[in-house]
């Protein structure tokens, strides 16, 4: 878990001429979180690039559906196409995964003998994809979901004779309480660690812990962030004679390529945000102007977290892929009055009334994730930097991981927008109009009561909002910036909707 410069004096020719597509020929791998964003797109990467002998899926039973049936609606995807269109529609391929039957909630995770036994006998690496990624999560069922069930997954790997690399799937975040991050662990944690804290929640009633939740995460913004810390602690104090790397991805976003480009499967994230702003349902986000978003495709992720596998396989080591509260309110407001109106209408028209609930959701999900758009990190990722250099011309093509070659401009572009109608384009530009009106009349309104004291604590941009600052954003919006990703997308729809007016 350091520098991996000092990796050339101990790598033997013959270990250097192992590249990442030798490494993983005829491997037999063990994924977990394989139903999950990240986890698909990573199965089926190794399926259609790399001949892997066996894919093992650990797999819960869910909704009264067996882990079969749970592995066929994975392929069932749309990411997959490109696998069905191989010969024989892609079956030799799929034949190779595995579904395994899991329990993390059970001391026995794996109840079959069977598979126990096959495991043991086969299994060469492990990406330990799984995860709860709720915010909101109470703090008991975080630690149980990304450190417990981790803990329990790497007690398994101890009893696999030949493994030769794991990567566990942390986050960006982990540390995000510091300003700077470093790729190291560290072990610092309240209460002495996870375990006290859970013992202690043993003794607590249900308010009691709410009570004590804000005291046990402390400057960590939520559980998921204070779990995912908590997990590497244990990796580092428990499992150092495994050969685990920690894998920190950003904000995981829809894919840059591949499967297909803008590919995304959940609404969590960013792509919560963004597809009502495509849908023309709601046109406003806000964060920092200044914050920079640490933010990666997901085809990027994975295939970065795949290179990562492969030199784990000779080394260890942690590696990072890199309002004013009235103004906020008083716009919150003014959307909610919006939708109210709007579904009153459908029900008269006999329509269905969903706007009110849709921009409840968006704006909940503003609130859970405003922590990471509202403040900047610097970090140091000299690893993942060494490891791309390490790459082969080949390999680096196979596995583009390279974020400064992302061309941000065209990913969020307009052409990738569906068409507006003149009657659509003219509605935006009438309710955009009266926005601006009424926001501008409320500030005015205002200025005085609260005065330039108040206005001058804003934090946040909101955008689409009713101030000069949007018509800086649209009279300069050449220039833009990468990272405000959001900004330019949703300026793209404001020119591109007059454009068809």
């Amino acid at each position: 878990m350091g520098d991996l410069s000092a990796l050339q004096e101990v790598l033997t020719s013959g270990e250097r001429m192992n590249g990442v597509q030798e490494f993983y020929r005829d491997a037999t791998i063990l994924i977990t979180g394989g139903t999950g964003f990240i986890g698909k797109v990573l199965l089926e990467k190794l399926l259609r690039c790399f001949g892997v002998k066996t894919v093992f899926l650990l797999v819960r039973e869910k909704c009264n559906k067996t882990v079969d049936e749970r592995l066929d609606e994975v392929f069932e995807d749309v990411i997959f196409d490109a696998i069905k269109s191989s010969p024989h529609n892609g079956k030799p391929l799929f034949a190779k995964v595995i579904p395994i039957e899991v329990n993390f909630q059970s001391d026995q995770v794996i109840s079959s003998s069977d598979h126990q036994r096959l495991l043991a006998a086969q299994v060469e690496i492990v990406f330990n994809v799984m995860a709860s990624v709720k915010f909101n999560e109470d703090i008991e069922t975080a630690l149980d979901t990304n450190v417990l069930s981790s803990r329990k997954l790497f007690l398994l790997a101890q009893q696999l004779p030949h493994i030769r690399s794991i990567v566990h799937v942390s986050t960006f975040y982990s540390n995000c309480h510091r300003s700077h991050i470093e790729e190291r662990i560290y072990e610092e944690l309240p209460f002495g660690g996870f375990e006290n804290i859970l013992a202690l929640f043993r003794h607590l009633t249900p308010k009691e812990k709410d009570q004590l939740k804000p005291i046990i995460l402390g400057p960590m913004p939520n559980s998921y962030t204070f779990s995912k810390r908590c997990a590497e602690v244990m990796i580092q104090q428990q499992f150092s004679g495994l050969p685990i790397a920690i894998f920190r991805p950003p904000i995981v976003s829809s894919a840059y390529s591949e499967p297909s480009p803008g590919w995304v499967n959940n609404f969590n994230g960013p792509a919560g945000m963004v597809v009502p702003v495509i849908r023309g349902q709601v046109y406003w986000c806000y964060g920092a102007d200044d914050a920079a978003v640490h933010m990666v495709p997901v085809d990027y992720c994975v295939n970065a977290l795949l290179a990562v596998g492969w030199e784990n396989g000779q080394r260890r080591y942690t590696i990072h892929v890199t309002s004013s509260l009235f103004m906020r309110q008083l716009f919150i407001n003014w959307l909610l009055i919006q939708a109210y109106v709007s579904d009153t209408f459908n029900k008269l028209t006999g329509k269905k009334a969903k706007n009110y609930d849709l921009i409840k959701r968006v704006v909940a999900l503003e609130d859970s994730t405003s922590y990471f758009r509202c403040n900047s990190w610097t970090t140091e990722n000299d690893n993942i930097r060494q490891l791309w250099d390490r790459l082969s011309e080949d390999e680096k093509r196979l596995l583009p991981f390279d974020v400064e070659t992302i061309d941000w401009n065209s990913s969020y572009s307009t052409p990738s927008l569906p068409s507006s109608s003149a009657v659509q384009a003219l509605a935006f530009c009438c309710r955009f109009a009266l926005l601006f009106l009424v926001g501008a009349l409320k500030c005015a309104r205002n200025s005085r009561r609260f005065g330039k004291q108040q206005l001058g604590k804003q934090q946040s941009t909101i955008i689409l909002g009713p101030s000069q600052h949007l018509l800086l954003q649209l009279t300069h919006g050449v220039n833009r910036k990468p990272a405000k990703f959001a900004r330019m997308l949703i300026l793209d729809r404001v020119q591109y909707s007059l454009k068809y007016a």
